[in-house]
């Protein structure tokens, strides 16, 4: 840990360490951060797009925004951050709502575990980190190479066109991909 601990740090000392590796430092972040996520997600969700799925798109901002921000920019990461998350959640609604994944959003969606303030609580913080660490293992163990590549590259805020040019498939191709990745991230969840 260092001689500063993780409970003392500044949100944009912890995303330097987390965007290095720093394991506790995006722990911290992501039980500071998720309740954000979901109170974004919770504002555009209804009953053909659960919040739960919202909310998963806004974590995606989120690990762009560690991995993207930059402090000599003058902004506080958690505004940062806030930016990345409201722009995936609104994408992903106007997605849901234009229909272009219409079989996703006319499923069924999974009875909610734990009420919208529970985010608040110690455990879900405790969730959280335990969340951060099953989507490395996800990311080693269960996404294909193929995989990895596009939600490297998606993480990097590649338009899935440029996805495409750079790995030599089509389209196509990548949005299935992003689909499994998703359906591989709710069912780890």
């Amino acid at each position: 840990m260092g001689s500063d601990p993780i409970e003392n740090m500044s949100e944009e000392a912890l995303a330097a360490r987390a965007a290095q590796g720093d394991d506790d430092a995006m722990s911290r972040l992501i039980g500071l951060i998720t309740p954000i996520a979901r109170a974004r997600a919770a504002q555009y969700a209804g009953p053909r797009i659960p919040d739960e799925d919202l909310t998963q798109e806004g974590m995606i901002g989120f690990v762009k925004a560690v991995y993207s921000f930059d402090p000599a920019k003058g902004v506080r990461f958690r505004t940062y951050a806030y930016t990345l998350i409201q722009h995936e959640i609104q994408t992903a609604y106007q997605r849901m709502v234009n229909q272009k994944n219409r079989p996703l959003t006319d499923a069924l969606g999974m009875e909610h575990e734990l009420p919208k303030t529970a985010a608040q609580d110690p455990a879900a913080i405790t969730d959280a980190r335990m969340a951060y660490e099953q989507v490395h293992a996800l990311a080693a163990d269960r996404l294909s190479p193929f995989e990895r590549q596009v939600l490297e590259l998606r993480l990097s805020e590649a338009p899935r066109a440029e996805i495409a040019r750079a790995l030599g498939c089509d389209l196509k191709a990548v949005d299935n991909a992003l689909q499994r990745i998703r359906k591989k991230l709710r069912d780890l969840f």
